[in-house]
C-alpha cells in the first residue's frame, strides 16, 4: 500500500491556492464507513472570506459545489449565514449557508493556517426542497450532519 505524501499533498493545495485563490479537499467515507464523505475549500481565508464545506454529497458533485460559491466569492459576492443561494448547479438547486461552530473536519485549512477561523457549511435540501431544521425533512441526520446552528 502506498504511503500518503502529507508535505506533497500540501504544496499541490498551495499551489492551487496561488493559481486560482483557493482549493477543494474531498474527503471519502471508508467502505462500511457510517460516516458521509464531505468536501470543503481551502484558501479563501487569504481573500477575507469564510472557507465553505458541504456534507454528504458525492465527491465530485461537492467540489463542483463548493467552486461555484467559491468563484462568486472571489468575483466580489458575500455569502453570510442564513443566505440561500439559488441556482448552483444547473437544475437549480438551492443551498443555505450555515455558520460553523465545530470546524474540527476541516484539517487541511488547519494546516495550512495553523487554525481554522471561520467556515460557511453549504446545506442541501432533501428531494421535497425541506432544509434539516424543517418539520417533514426526509433524510436522517447521518446522511448530513449539520456542524453548526440551524435556522428556523
Amino acid at each position: 500500500m502506498p504511503t500518503f505524501d502529507i508535505d506533497s499533498y500540501l504544496l499541490d493545495v498551495l499551489t492551487k491556492i496561488d493559481d486560482c485563490g483557493w482549493s477543494v479537499v474531498a474527503v471519502e467515507p471508508d467502505i462500511g464507513d457510517p460516516e458521509p464523505g464531505f468536501a470543503y475549500t481551502v484558501g479563501l481565508t487569504t481573500a477575507g472570506h469564510p472557507e465553505l464545506a458541504i456534507f454528504g454529497l458525492p465527491a465530485r458533485l461537492a467540489q463542483s459545489l463548493l467552486n461555484q460559491v467559491a468563484e462568486r466569492l472571489v468575483g466580489g459576492e458575500s455569502i453570510r449565514p442564513g443566505d440561500r443561494l439559488e441556482r448552483v448547479i444547473g437544475n437549480g438547486l438551492t443551498l443555505t449557508a450555515v455558520d460553523m461552530t465545530d470546524l474540527s473536519e476541516l484539517g487541511v485549512v488547519t494546516a495550512v493556517y495553523g487554525h481554522a477561523d471561520r467556515a460557511l457549511q453549504l446545506v442541501w435540501p432533501d428531494p421535497e426542497g425541506r432544509m434539516p431544521w424543517q418539520r417533514g425533512y426526509s433524510m436522517t441526520p447521518e446522511a448530513q450532519p449539520l456542524f453548526g446552528y440551524g435556522l428556523e
